[in-house]
């Protein structure tokens, strides 16, 4: 279960960092709009086989990047393993969250976490 908890983080971070480096990319160039980046429309992994230029593929380095991003996510299941998970027979419980004490207080928590990264010589923080 952890091993499942430490992907899905690792997916996030991922997320986040390719999200960050998009951002920084489409300033230097004006968006598309919704219409434009829409997979169908942009033709993305249509037809059998698709064409080279229309293929996404998980080993790509920008099959997480926009406007690829749009497609991909929609089709995470066609990338990385997973698994569907139940969530039993019973009624639904509604989530418990934090104070705002106790988030301040988990926050400091893992604020504190230190970790050395690979190559590194330094420890490092989130």
């Amino acid at each position: 279960m952890s091993s499942s908890i430490s992907n899905l983080a690792a997916l996030a971070a991922g997320i986040a960092i390719t999200l960050g480096t998009a951002t920084g990319a489409l300033a230097q160039s004006a968006p598309l709009s919704a219409q434009e980046s829409d997979p169908n429309v942009m033709g993305w992994m249509l037809g059998f086989p698709p064409p080279p230029d229309k293929l996404i593929t998980q080993p790509d380095s920008n099959f997480f990047s926009f406007p690829k991003l749009r497609w991909s996510v929609c089709h995470l299941r066609e990338f990385l393993p997973t698994e569907e998970i139940s969530r039993g027979t019973g009624a639904p419980v509604p989530l418990t969250y934090p104070s705002p004490a106790e988030f301040a207080d988990l926050a400091r928590e893992i604020d504190a976490l230190t970790f050395m990264p690979i190559d590194g010589d330094t420890p490092m923080t989130w």
